[in-house]
């Protein structure tokens, strides 16, 4: 039978988080992952999960992308190996080389499928997020917010290039 398989978890102190968490599985394994929103800085714990469940070794690049385009650190690459059948964490916080502020991650690991998923910690309170396996030119968020919310929405753009995007949120009260 086909079925959805989510994960709550409940975080109680231990690493400094606390909170409540619920996350979807990966249906299936992939070879790239992308995540718009990280950050390193003071109060800020992130770390990128890598799950290899095939039976070949993977190795992995995780690319961090500053928003210092062109500067040092814009395009930071990181080379990990991940056994078969085994799960490692990446502390992108521990990275020297990528400077404080916000960035964006792509995970990417050749031609073995792996699952990837970013935690991030800012101020005790901690969430997961399974990372994006594609980019668009559309997507769509549902939100219950009655009013815009500075912050709310994070753009990913990894071409180094200026981009120009517009947002149109709709709510519970219409167009946001």
């Amino acid at each position: 039978e086909r079925v959805v398989v989510g994960r709550a978890q409940n975080y109680t102190g231990g690493l400094n988080r606390n909170g409540y968490s619920m996350t979807l599985a990966a249906p299936s394994t992939d070879t790239h992952w992308i995540f718009a929103d990280g950050e390193k800085g003071g109060g800020v714990g992130e770390s990128i999960t890598l799950l290899n469940p095939s039976s070949q070794p993977a190795s992995v690049s995780v690319q961090i992308f500053t928003a210092q385009a062109g500067g040092p650190g814009f395009n930071n690459t990181q080379q990990y190996d991940v056994p078969e059948g085994s799960v490692l964490k990446v502390d992108v916080n521990g990275i020297d080389s990528i400077p404080s502020g916000r960035h964006s991650i792509i995970v990417d690991s050749g031609t073995v499928g792996i699952v990837a998923e970013q935690v991030i910690t800012r101020g005790g309170a901690t969430t997961v997020t399974e990372g994006s396996r594609v980019t668009s030119r559309r997507w769509w968020i549902p939100t219950p917010l009655r009013t815009a919310v500075t912050g709310a929405i994070v753009v990913s753009n990894q071409t180094g290039s200026n981009g120009k995007v517009s947002i149109k949120a709709l709510g519970p009260g219409g167009l946001i």
